[in-house]
């Protein structure tokens, strides 16, 4: 009975130490690895935060209470014909006026809500006469060679979010222009506007934007006998795509 008792002791606990042991000549377990995902990109800052640089009118329309819509863009050409009838009964006189330009408009994002830009203008004009070979000497005087017109225009604006992805942005101004074209036409002027811009985001770095604008410009062209003086107030608005670069 003895050596059966100790004969059953040794197989019990040598059933206990055979898998603690067996565990122990074993490798740590580890947890496995879970699968990595790429990092999403970081929410779009708001429109207008510092170091922002906003060209506004990359593609456009305006029209306005001072003369017939037309495009504005960063750079483009115009081509618009008019036609009239003398007053002794003759055939049509047609005039077509052509336009190139360039018009860059940046503005950069200062901090605290606030924007500092300006708009640059380059635009070159002349006209195309089709005269009615009948119409007397000097009806109409077809001697335009051509207008290069300049202005520059700084800015100062304040970014309002109304939401998300619309935003209320106003923007004051004023600059000086001048244009130079024969002794006639050539001439210079000074303007002021103000504008109620709405922006609508549709990207991290595109938006839409409708700008209403009240605007002001006084000049002279011509020289001694032939010294004009102009003044110009109206409302325009303006219609188009802009784009956001940096973060």
């Amino acid at each position: 009975m003895k050596v059966r008792y100790l004969v059953t002791t040794a197989i019990v606990m040598a059933s206990m130490t055979v898998p603690f042991s067996a565990f122990a000549d074993d490798a740590p377990v580890t947890a496995p690895a879970l699968p990595t995902t790429p990092d999403a990109p970081p929410p779009a800052r708001a429109f207008g935060a510092k170091g922002q640089v906003i060209f506004d009118r990359l593609l456009g329309y305006r029209a306005s209470t001072s003369g017939a819509g037309v495009p504005d863009s960063i750079f483009g050409a115009w081509r618009s014909c008019l036609n009239s009838a003398h007053p002794g009964g003759f055939s049509d006189t047609k005039q077509c006026t052509n336009s190139i330009w360039v018009s860059p408009s940046v503005d950069v994002g200062i901090g605290n809500g606030f924007t500092l830009g300006g708009a640059l203008v380059a635009r070159l004009s002349w006209d195309e006469w089709d005269v009615d070979p009948r119409s007397p000497p000097n009806y109409l005087d077809p001697g335009n060679g051509g207008i290069l017109s300049l202005s520059l225009s700084p800015r100062v604006g304040y970014v309002v979010p109304l939401d998300e992805n619309i935003v209320f942005w106003p923007r004051i101004g004023g600059g000086v222009a001048a244009q130079v074209a024969g002794t006639e036409n050539s001439g210079w002027g000074w303007h002021a506007s103000a504008e109620a811009g709405f922006i609508f985001r549709a990207g991290r770095h595109v938006f839409l934007n409708a700008t209403p604008e009240v605007f002001y410009s006084q000049g002279r062209w011509g020289d001694g006998p032939a010294e004009t003086h102009g003044t110009t107030m109206g409302v325009s608005i303006t219609a188009g795509l802009g784009i956001v670069l940096g973060k």
